[in-house]
């Protein structure tokens, strides 16, 4: 999809694409059930699957929310190397780090790195969600923000940067995510 198609749909309310990245079995697909059972009614009372396999494409969820309509765009870690193609349509992103060990960690970092410094997302906000599963943060909190160098990166960046700690299984942390998304993107002229 390309800026203008986004652009040509757009309707009252939409805030357009927003890509969620994150390396293999970093918990994205999970998240993304947790967004939409979160931003739907019908879904909340039903039983809740922490089951998922490695998503090896692209899966695209629409929500609403606070009477803003988003286009959630799950691109699977086995595509990093395509990642770039979607950056110049999308609004923001959402990257989602496994923080349950500095192994899964450390690969994230290089990720995020890299799209921190992506010259087609200059402008648009970044969250990077650490995941932390069942656990607490295998590092302290300062010891993450020297990993995913945040000084570095706001400088890059600016104020458009931030993150958040969230369960995926649980949805413990998903409120500070979803005022995210609602604070950072406006609303597309229709």
């Amino acid at each position: 999809m390309t800026r203008h198609s986004v652009r040509a749909r757009a309707t009252k309310g939409d805030c357009g694409e927003v890509l969620l990245l994150g390396c293999e079995g970093s918990g994205k697909t999970l998240l993304l059930r947790q967004i939409a059972r979160q931003c739907s009614r019908e879904r909340k009372d039903e039983q809740f699957s922490t089951a998922t396999q490695p998503s090896v494409g692209v899966d695209i969820v629409s929500i609403k929310l606070g009477g803003r309509s988003y286009s959630l765009r799950e691109v699977g870690g086995t595509m990093q190397p395509v990642w770039p193609k979607y950056f110049e349509a999308c609004r923001g992103v959402i990257f989602v780090a496994d923080a349950s060990s500095m192994q899964q960690l450390s690969g994230a970092v290089v990720e995020w790195y890299n799209l921190v410094c992506a010259e087609h997302l200059r402008g648009k906000p970044l969250i990077l969600v650490l995941n932390t599963h069942d656990a607490a943060l295998p590092v302290s909190e300062t010891m993450v923000e020297h990993l995913f160098r945040f000084c570095d990166a706001q400088a890059i960046m600016g104020e458009l940067i931030t993150k958040v700690q969230v369960n995926a299984a649980t949805g413990v942390g998903l409120t500070s995510l979803l005022t995210w998304l609602d604070r950072s993107l406006p609303v597309l002229d229709p």
